[in-house]
């Protein structure tokens, strides 16, 4: 009995350095079981990883710009076809222009990851790490970034419609041009990050830690910003209207 287990492994284990050895040789993995696998500073620019369960893979410092990671809908599609990349180490890895929408990153490390232009439009961010990332231009419309960590993230000109940060971390995060109405902010720290001209039309910004913002030219028409937290500036400069402000008030200095 030992040694037909021990020949399972071994036959597990030829089988997964051969998947990861024709993956960094073909750039193409679809529907591959690589949890686990470690692959860090791989050149997988462009590769094609769709419906790949990367669970808690190691994927630091990998070229994975313009690759595929995404779930796209297909009618010969099962329900264990689903790209996951949970818990996976991502840091410092080139993910400009990939796509990764629809996706669950749940807890991944993607610390100094650079997300530039990146399509991760409704992808599951809940509990990541994205200390220091590059999101800029990226596409988190309807993400799920609950808890996670943004500490001095770039998301300038980022579209964030309709995106869940509630309690997460954006502390020192340039968030300048970022398109993010009906998305929710509830109970996020924004302290000393640079809103402005950020549009934050009707977006749920309740208990928000404003303190050292700068919200210039940013757009609070319809949004809710009742808590304890306000801005050193008392949101000098930020277009309000119908705004609820953190003692409960309307303010519509700003209607036209």
């Amino acid at each position: 009995m030992r040694s037909m287990i021990c020949l399972s492994f071994v036959v597990l284990l030829l089988t997964a350095c051969k998947t990861q050895t024709e993956l960094i040789k073909n750039k193409e993995c679809v529907g591959c079981n690589l949890s686990g696998a470690n692959l860090q500073g791989a050149e997988l620019s462009g590769a094609n990883l769709v419906y790949s369960n990367l669970t808690r893979a190691n994927l630091s410092r990998a070229n994975l710009s313009g690759a595929k990671l995404s779930n796209p809908p297909s009618q010969f599609r099962s329900a264990s076809d689903v790209t996951i990349l949970i818990e996976a180490n991502l840091s410092d890895a080139n993910l400009s222009q990939a796509e990764i929408y629809d996706t669950s990153l749940k807890g991944a490390n993607l610390q100094g990851a650079n997300l530039n232009q990146a399509d991760l439009k409704n992808a599951d961010l809940s509990e990541t790490n994205l200390n220091n990332a590059n999101l800029q231009n990226a596409n988190l419309r309807g993400a799920n970034i609950r808890n996670a960590k943004l500490q001095n993230a770039d998301l300038s000109g980022a579209v964030m419609v309709s995106a869940a940060l509630h309690n997460s971390d954006l502390s020192n995060a340039k968030l300048n041009k970022v398109q993010f109405d009906s998305g929710s902010l509830l109970g996020a720290n924004l302290s000393g990050a640079d809103l402005s001209y950020a549009d934050l039309k009707a977006v749920d910004l309740r208990t928000v830690n404003w303190q050292k913002a700068n919200l210039s030219h940013a757009d609070l028409k319809n949004a809710g910003l009742e808590g304890p937290y306000q801005p050193d500036r008392d949101f000098v400069g930020a277009i309000l209207c119908n705004t609820i402000m953190p003692n409960g008030q309307i303010e519509n200095r700003d209607c036209s």
